[in-house]
């Protein structure tokens, strides 16, 4: 098996060179002598050109390009372009949930999410703790925290929406009294610092 298959290669092999060497004369004759003399016949004609001709055409063409582009742009009436939404802040986010938060008991949890994150933080601050301390302290109620306002901070710091225990039914707390207790807590914080 493997002595045929060579003497095929070999076979192969040598009726390649052969016709190779047959259609050296065919090849030259009938597809490079063309091929060379155009080329040759191009080169002459491309050196035969002046140049100051052939370098002016190009700057007049590219000119002539740019002002027909800026003409064909200025002409159309400008695309409308997408209203761009104003970039939104925190305060505007705020502003945002303080408006939904009248829409419903989802949105006043949102609302309380945010303000006992805040108030999280700011207690952390000013009792130099973590804020996971500070979470489960004002759970327990160790931080002083009065009673209305503890009971909106920590509803915002569970994981579900509001609800009364006893019933069933949504029971969230009032806003007023954290918001009033953040303010205080600024206070305080603004005259350590000032």
């Amino acid at each position: 098996m493997r002595r045929r298959l060579a003497l095929l290669l070999v076979a192969w092999l040598a009726a390649s060179a052969t016709l190779g060497w047959l259609a050296q004369g065919i090849v030259r004759a009938f597809l490079l002598a063309p091929l060379w003399s155009l080329f040759l016949t191009l080169r002459l004609l491309w050196e035969s050109l002046p140049g100051l001709w052939l370098w002016g055409t190009c700057v007049l063409s590219a000119l002539a390009l740019a002002l027909h582009s800026l003409l064909v742009r200025s002409g159309r009436a400008p695309a409308e372009a997408e209203p761009q939404t104003p970039p939104v802040g925190p305060l505007h986010r705020w502003a945002r949930d303080v408006e939904r938060a009248a829409a419903g008991e989802y949105f006043r949890w949102r609302l309380a999410q945010r303000t006992g994150g805040l108030a999280a933080e700011m207690l952390a601050h000013q009792h130099r703790l973590p804020r996971e301390e500070v979470v489960r302290r004002l759970a327990e109620g160790d931080l002083g925290v009065p009673g209305p306002v503890r009971a909106f901070l920590t509803a915002g710091l569970t994981s579900r929406p509001f609800r009364d225990q006893g019933n069933g039914r949504a029971g969230p707390p009032d806003l007023e009294p954290a918001v009033a207790f953040l303010e205080s807590l600024l206070e305080v914080g603004g005259d350590r610092t000032g």
